[in-house]
């Protein structure tokens, strides 16, 4: 993950890096259908946790006004992503499933890139001066 999406909450950041990660590891042209299967469940499962933690801290540092607007984005995200992983699911031929695996993992990356820079960073502002 570049330096620049980095937002100085330790946890935050390394579990954007996981996701990024996950979703590098989908572009491999080699992997396989059981690979692809386990990638994709790994990179929905992953970016929906780090949601989830991501909504606790707002709530137990009290930051409701950006856990409102936050659960609202996270669960466009949840829906889009579910809909990218059906369409895998679905999907009879390898080529097409790795079209959908690709597609969830661009999908992850640039909706988290936007949400780092747009929303994380103002809460992440607001708690490091706590």
């Amino acid at each position: 993950m570049e330096k620049k999406y980095i937002i100085g909450i330790a946890e935050m950041d390394k579990q954007h890096s996981k996701i990024f990660e996950i979703a590098e590891r989908a572009r491999d042209p080699e992997l396989d259908l059981v690979s692809m299967q386990n990638i994709i469940v790994e990179l929905v499962n992953y970016a929906k946790k780090h949601l989830e933690e991501e909504e606790s801290m707002l709530r137990i540092n009290g930051l409701h006004d950006f856990l409102t607007k936050h659960i609202v984005l996270h669960n466009q995200f949840r829906e889009q992503a579910m809909e990218i992983y059906c369409d895998f699911r679905n999907a009879e031929e390898i080529e097409d499933k790795r079209i959908y695996l690709h597609k969830a993992a661009s999908f992850c990356e640039n909706w988290l890139l936007n949400h780092i820079d747009v929303e994380d960073r103002k809460y992440a502002k607001i708690l490091k001066t706590k």
